[in-house]
């Protein structure tokens, strides 16, 4: 978890249920609005975020428009042991959806955002990506 403090009016966070397991308990994640009319962003992170998202291309169009100076994400991929170990602590036990992503689709998302001079890192557990917006 990476916590940053931000200026007060430039952003407001809402708190929304993703969805409800078979325990009554649920599994949340932050939707963030701001007005940022004018900033410019040296730095946009999305570490363990990508993990959760079912559709992830609004967010990386989104993160495009910013024009960030840079934008670095991680994405989990299916191994044998790591994919199949996340499947069973997060959807099975805690029936929180995660997803997995491979090299072509995470090209296929850098590209259609746009963003340029990406580079996408494969790493033992998942990808790591780096990327300029302009």
């Amino acid at each position: 978890m990476v916590t940053f403090h931000i200026h007060s009016g430039l952003v407001r966070y809402e708190t929304v249920t993703y969805m409800y397991n078979t325990a009554g308990t649920a599994c949340y994640y932050m939707v963030m609005s701001y007005n940022h009319d004018g900033l410019s962003f040296d730095v946009i992170l999305a570490l363990g975020f990508f993990d959760y998202i079912k559709n992830p291309e609004p967010v990386f169009r989104k993160v495009a428009q910013l024009k960030p100076s840079k934008f670095l994400a991680s994405f989990p991929k299916f191994t044998p042991i790591w994919g199949v170990q996340r499947m069973i602590r997060y959807y099975w036990i805690r029936k929180c959806p995660v997803y997995n992503y491979t090299m072509k689709r995470l090209e296929r998302l850098y590209q259609d955002a746009p963003f340029q001079n990406c580079q996408i890192i494969s790493c033992e557990r998942g990808f790591f990506g780096i990327a300029t917006a302009e």
